[in-house]
Parts: structure tokens; C-alpha cells; sequence
């Protein structure tokens, strides 16, 4: 069995999205970060397409989601500014908490990582990109035949030139 790690090539590529609900309502706030990484254990490479943005399932585990550089909000339709201040404002003063002083529960997170990604093989230590030489090599065959006519060497004598 292999551990894999996966990641974006790129910074400010990961970004997860809480949902929470209450009263039949769901709002969500999506809070992206400049790195992240996620691990899973498998005795085959994980099929993942290292080309696309990619949403984190149940087969890997959050490793870490570094260093936080934005955050929105999604709000249901119907609630007021000052609704939607009031959630801004008891999230920053007490994250989940606060959220659940205000009646709002935590029903679920998705983790995406933008594309491009690396896969590593954290036992061997390969790694797999999307330029991956998994490609089947094509021969490249031209498409014009060149003929040669002139005589070779060229002439480069002082009574060559004009």
C-alpha cells in the first residue's frame, strides 16, 4: 500500500466551501488558501485527471491548507444586510461558533484544488503532472521531403562574391 499526496502547482489554487443551514436555508462561505494538501493510502496510483480542478473526495484526507487569502460568503436569498452583516460578524468574532449562537448549524465542506495538480508517490517519491510522458510517444514523420540541389560546399571564394 502507497500513501499519494496530492496538491496544485500553482499558489492561491485550493479553496474549501462550508455549508451551513437553518430554518430550511443554506448559506456558505468559501475560503480559499495559497497551498493545500490532501493524502490517501492506495495499492494503485489514484485516477486523477492532473489537468482539472479537483474536488476532494472521501478517499483523501486534508493534510494541511496553508496560509488563508480570501473568504465570501453565499448568502440564501431573503435575508437582510443586516442579517447577512450579523453572520459575517459572529463568524469573525467566534468562527462555528458564533455561526451557532445565531441558530446556523454546519451541514457539510467540500475541498477543491485547482488545476494544474501534482501527484506524488510518497514512498517512491515520483511525481506525476499533467505533462505526464504517460502520453503514448507519436512518431513524427515531416510533411514535406526536402531535395537538395545545390553542390555542397558552397562557394566562398573572393571570386564568388560580386
Amino acid at each position: 500500500m502507497a500513501t499519494w499526496e496530492i496538491t496544485s502547482l500553482y499558489k492561491k489554487s485550493a479553496y474549501e466551501i462550508t455549508f451551513f443551514t437553518k430554518e430550511g436555508k443554506v448559506l456558505s462561505r468559501e475560503e480559499g488558501y495559497r497551498w493545500g494538501q490532501f493524502e490517501c493510502d492506495s495499492d494503485e496510483r489514484p485516477e486523477v485527471d492532473l489537468s482539472e480542478t479537483f474536488e476532494v473526495d472521501s478517499d483523501w484526507e486534508l493534510v494541511e491548507l496553508d496560509d488563508g487569502c480570501w473568504a465570501d460568503w453565499e448568502f440564501p436569498d431573503g435575508l437582510t444586510e443586516e442579517e447577512q452583516e450579523e453572520i459575517e460578524t459572529a463568524y469573525d468574532d467566534n468562527h462555528y461558533e458564533g455561526l451557532e449562537e445565531l441558530g446556523w448549524s454546519q451541514c457539510d465542506t467540500e475541498y477543491y484544488l485547482g488545476a494544474p495538480l501534482k501527484l506524488t508517490n510518497k514512498d517512491t517519491g515520483e511525481e506525476f503532472t499533467e505533462n505526464d510522458p504517460a502520453v503514448v510517444e507519436r512518431e513524427v514523420k515531416p510533411s514535406v521531403t526536402l531535395h537538395p540541389t545545390a553542390a555542397w560546399p558552397f562557394g566562398n571564394t573572393d571570386e564568388n562574391a560580386n
